[in-house]
């Protein structure tokens, strides 16, 4: 199954600029469109999500507030060539020109979740509002490099609203962890935020994004248990499974997603062509669990043996 997303991407400077204009016209926005026979696997759950335009004033109140974060997101795209680097901000604009990337779509069977090594520092995973969470805009200003661009995506889920973010604070009273748990019924606005970059929940799954761990509290395994509270939390609250997407090359995510029971269950194949972008949804087969297993093999080992420890 192909996807072409009807859109531009929406996680990246130059690109998310050029999204806000399209979605700020005063016709229709965009509906990413996806081609499947089976639609019962997951090869047809991309998301196929058209925003709501409000009618009237109500409508002239939208454009407007679109506009107001289309200036924001201008300001922030030349913040990018300023604290991470010409080469950093032209390597993933470039990439939304002519890229092909392969990410692991992952999936925990919550019956089967594997709790990690404890953090080095006491981590409780508490509910927050993203739109009133400073912390990482505090983040941004100091962020360099890479680091810039992470946060950056972080801050933009927070302006659009998506649900739920949970936060743990470090010893010094400052965030040290964050990531969103988004349940079945709250995806609309990540799914308006990215475009066919998600998979649509099924009943009895949860969606685990946007993990982060903030700079001064790094090397202290916070992502591991810090995601495996959320995963309890949605196993409590009755969520049979968890899904998460990770780039097949960002090591330190799939280590951490291993470590609490994620496995692979699809590969998500996609190339982008003037920043449009095409993704194909194919099982896991035995070169992509070897990729899984070369990256995470470390990090199975060592849940096996916490789990056996136990």
């Amino acid at each position: 199954m192909g996807v072409w997303d009807g859109g531009l991407s929406a996680t990246l400077p130059l690109m998310s600029v050029q999204s806000e204009l399209w979605r700020a016209g005063v016709d229709d926005g965009w509906q990413p469109r996806a081609y499947g026979a089976d639609g019962a696997s997951l090869l047809s759950r991309c998301c196929a999500v058209r925003a709501t335009q409000p009618r009237g004033r109500s409508r002239e109140v939208g454009v407007l507030k679109r506009h107001g974060a289309l200036r924001r997101k201008l300001s922030r795209a030349l913040g990018v060539t300023r604290q991470a680097g010409w080469r950093r901000a032209i390597g993933p604009a470039a990439e939304q020109v002519w890229s092909t990337r392969d990410y692991f779509v992952l999936r925990c069977e919550l019956m089967n979740l594997q709790r990690p090594r404890a953090a080095a520092l006491p981590l409780v995973m508490m509910a927050r509002d993203s739109g009133t969470f400073e912390a990482l805009e505090g983040e941004l200003s100091r962020a360099t490099g890479a680091n810039y661009l992470e946060v950056l995506s972080r801050v933009w889920l927070c302006e659009a609203g998506v649900r739920e973010l949970y936060v743990a604070d470090g010893e010094d009273g400052q965030p040290a962890y964050c990531q969103w748990l988004v349940r079945r019924g709250e995806e609309r606005l990540l799914h308006e935020h990215a475009p066919g970059r998600f998979p649509v929940l099924r009943d009895g799954e949860v969606l685990v994004e946007g993990a982060y761990t903030f700079v001064a509290h790094r090397r202290r395994g916070a992502m591991a248990d810090g995601m495996w509270q959320l995963l309890a939390r949605a196993r409590d609250e009755g969520a049979s499974a968890a899904l998460t997407v990770v780039a097949d090359d960002n090591v330190a995510s799939l280590r951490g997603c291993a470590a609490v029971g994620f496995r692979p269950d699809h590969v998500k194949h996609s190339d982008c062509r003037f920043g449009f972008a095409r993704s194909i949804y194919l099982p896991a087969d035995a070169t992509a669990r070897e990729r899984w297993e070369s990256a995470t093999g470390a990090a199975l080992r060592g849940a096996q043996g916490a789990t056996a420890g136990r």
